[in-house]
């Protein structure tokens, strides 16, 4: 392919602006409590299962999560929950996933 470079002479920003931080405006912050039980859940460095709870709650981006089996992909790496996705049914409500949602190996706690 072709590639090019450009310079430009012209003087760049004097500092970076400064990117709003969610937590700053989150009183309730659900993820502290939600933190320290994963952290105590956990059963090796590997299990990231607790974790998927303080991602659950945060309020920011919830509309934006994945679903239940590409969560478990992402988690597992296991190509057999990314087969036949149609997306429905992947949904969180009221904290808990669908059926499809993968579940966590017997000696792990679910999340």
């Amino acid at each position: 392919g072709l590639r090019a470079a450009l310079v430009i002479d012209v003087p760049g920003p004097a500092t970076p602006p400064r990117r709003p931080r969610p937590c700053d405006a989150c009183a309730a912050r659900p993820c502290v409590p939600a933190l320290a039980e994963a952290t105590r859940r956990m059963a090796h460095p590997d299990d990231l299962w607790p974790f998927l709870a303080v991602r659950d709650a945060c309020p920011v981006g919830r509309a934006h999560r994945y679903g239940a089996r590409q969560l478990g992909y992402h988690y597992t790496k296991d190509r057999a929950m990314l087969r036949d996705e149609d997306g429905a049914g992947d949904t969180v409500v009221g904290g808990t996933t669908d059926a499809r949602a993968p579940q966590p190996r017997r000696d792990e706690p679910s999340p």
